[in-house]
């Protein structure tokens, strides 16, 4: 059996994730609710984690708040033999949670003004989509400030020249440096949030349809944007689809493959039930079981554009599309519901994560950083400064720039942050990461220092608060405590359990002997489904069946050019398997007519196997798992048994008692 660090890891924290109490002073006034070895553990501790995960826990007997309590103390059991034996010592660990620090940290690195601007922005944004063509005029991010004007200037006197009456599609074509300008004219298409850079969304979708905006400048240089249109946001759209995976390489296969999808599309225009057929002929295991429903979406947010195109050029909920091919293979699609745009609380969540992920997010470091420089005193050295721009000659400009080494120079402070130093070494670093290939002539270099020393300042003034956050944020501090002990308690389950199981073989081996009795398999049979849209045809499939007719013999007889009678598929299935119709016994041979979802179904049972123990090789993954939790119940009572546990009955049922009168635990 294989693991997913993740996943187990995650479920470690919905079990025992720990909160810092609130005041080690505070908790020794109290009486502790349980102490091992005499290390005291208290009430207020124990349940914020009850609390927190009580939605959490999908086994009811675990909401018992004493259940809980002994899970707890599982948990502390745990945490205190992971660190006996060092774990938190070791490089994997130290590495590991390194790596999840710095990512639960960037959630941390934000203005939080600055990003429900950012995020109520978007929201306005995502309502509607824009038609917009531009004149990009290329300006390096360098270029000396009499560059940079001739630019803008130059797209001024464009603008004007738009404005007068001149088409601003043939100033496009004659003076935009963007490649696709001479074949459109500039015009960008329809477009929505975040399928921009943030500066020319926002301009976009500020200008007026008809009108074109003052010069915008993004890293590229400057736009001129002209709008051409404006319209409402589709919004989302709930479909089901029936899909066959497409092989490519094998053009037999292929052409197989589109063959059987309109089989099926006209097995539907004759009435069958597409929620029917799509569980049973689908490849898309995780949606077949519904009936082929997928989660609701928008345009773009598959990224498949021709199945995207299909399902938004349905009208009418219910309707069906014709085959369709996407990247992923064939598709049928029914539009179940069309949904508007949703509400700013539904797509908060989901913005959130979006602005974090594009380029505007700048914006909110930017902002932390400014409010930053007014919580930690800083200095930059301006002697420093000035050696870096003497030592930058025209091999900056190029892929071997002739950086200072000597160590003197580099180890002379060039900021201080409170009171640590940045050496010169590291904007040096950051320099040679972050030039731009560029003519040394159009750069003005104590303008590219400067520009790069914001930076260079924005960006070290992040990572000292980054590596301060425990101080800093009370609630940063609780969480990274959570990922330690879960870390710690996945490297203690892999070295005691995970791995023991998987490699005892003799031990698992005699663990499956003794319980064999619940490794079985039921009754199984090879079945063939006979799937009709009309009674009559379901009738026919069954006379022939049990007149000795093959599929493709009884195919050849029903099938009528492109319309499909007749849909055959075989497959090996245990008693009560949901493919099968409901309440299905299996009997050798044909089976009556049975109607499902206003479609027919013939059964064809052949190869009855009666039910029988699994081998330990069909029930290996079932059995890995039973024993590790056999291990694990053992080396627990191990641990309880070392350890001198006491707990207080009496506080306890107080709080079973006030925590039930307050409505905030399970009964």
């Amino acid at each position: 059996m294989k693991f997913s660090k993740v996943s187990i890891f995650c479920s470690l924290l919905v079990c025992f994730a720990l909160l810092f109490s609130a005041s080690s002073q505070a908790q020794r006034s109290q009486k502790p609710l349980f102490t091992i070895d005499n290390q005291p553990t208290y009430a207020k501790e124990f349940l914020k984690v009850y609390q927190k995960n009580l939605d959490l826990i999908q086994d009811e007997r675990q909401k018992d708040l004493e259940q809980y309590l002994e899970l707890f103390i599982d948990y502390k059991l745990k945490v205190e033999e992971a660190q006996r034996m060092g774990l938190d010592q070791q490089p994997t660990f130290l590495n590991e949670y390194k790596k999840y620090r710095a990512q639960l940290s960037e959630g941390y690195l934000v203005d939080t003004a600055a990003t429900r601007r950012l995020v109520r922005e978007a929201y306005e944004h995502s309502k509607s989509q824009v038609r917009a063509a531009h004149i990009l005029l290329t300006v390096n991010p360098n270029a000396s400030p009499a560059d940079t004007l001739a630019q803008y200037q130059l797209a001024q006197e464009l603008r004007a020249r738009a404005l007068a009456g001149e088409e601003f599609a043939n100033l496009a074509k004659q003076y935009s440096q963007d490649p696709s300008a001479p074949q459109n004219g500039g015009d960008l298409g329809y477009f929505s949030a975040f399928r921009m850079v943030y500066a020319f969304e926002k301009a976009a979708f500020s200008t007026p349809v008809g009108s074109i905006s003052e010069p915008i400048r993004t890293r590229f240089g400057y736009h001129l944007v002209k709008i051409l249109d404006k319209r409402t946001s589709k919004g989302e759209r709930t479909v089901a689809h029936i899909m066959l995976l497409t092989e490519l390489k094998n053009d037999s296969v292929a052409a197989e493959t589109k063959k059987r999808i309109f089989e099926i599309y006209d097995q539907l225009q004759n009435g069958s039930n597409f929620e029917a057929l799509a569980r049973r002929f689908s490849n898309d295991k995780g949606t077949a079981i519904n009936g082929g429903k997928l989660p609701r979406f928008a345009e773009g947010g598959l990224r498949a554009p021709k199945f995207e195109e299909a399902a938004f050029a349905l009208e009418e909920v219910g309707e069906i599309s014709k085959p369709v091919q996407s990247r992923f293979g064939w598709h049928i699609i029914k539009l179940l519901d069309k949904h508007p745009v949703a509400s700013f609380e539904e797509m908060r969540v989901e913005l959130i994560d979006k602005v974090k992920k594009d380029k505007r997010h700048a914006l909110v470091g930017k902002a932390l950083a400014h409010r930053l420089k007014a919580t930690y005193s800083t200095q930059t050295q301006k002697e420093s400064i000035s050696q870096v721009i003497d030592s930058i000659d025209t091999t900056f400009f190029t892929p071997r720039w002739n950086r200072p080494t000597h160590r003197a120079f580099l180890a002379q402070p060039i900021l201080t942050i409170e009171d640590t130093e940045i050496p010169l070494e590291r904007f040096v670093q950051f320099l040679n990461r972050n030039r731009q290939k560029a003519d040394a002539q159009e750069v003005d270099l104590q303008l590219l220092v400067a520009n790069q020393l914001n930076e260079f300042v924005d960006q070290e003034l992040l990572e000292y608060y980054r590596n301060d956050l425990e101080n800093q944020n009370e609630d940063f501090a609780a969480i990274i405590q959570e990922y330690r002990n879960g870390l710690l308690l996945f490297e203690l389950m892999e070295q005691r359990v995970w791995n023991k199981a998987k490699e005892d073989s003799v031990g698992l081996a005699d663990f499956f002997t003794k319980h064999q009795a619940k490794y079985q398999w039921k009754k199984r049979a090879e079945v063939t489904f006979a799937n009709c849209p009309q009674r009559d045809k379901a009738q026919k499939v069954q006379e022939l069946w049990q007149l000795g007719k093959s599929n493709d013999e009884i195919k050849a007889l029903l099938n009528e050019g492109s319309t499909v009678h007749v849909l055959f598929q075989t497959k090996t299935l245990e008693e009560g398997h949901r493919s099968l119709p409901s309440n299905t016994v299996f009997q050798e041979g044909v089976s009556e007519v049975l109607e499902e979802e206003n479609n027919f179904v013939v059964l064809n049972v052949q190869n009855i196997e009666s039910p029988r123990n699994k081998t330990l090789e069909e029930a290996r993954g079932k059995v890995i798992s039973d024993y590790q939790d056999y291990l694990e119940a053992q080396w627990l009572q191990e641990l309880r048994n070392d350890k001198n546990i006491v707990i207080n009955r009496k506080l306890l049922k107080r709080l079973k008692k006030e925590q039930l009168k307050r409505g905030r635990i399970a009964k």
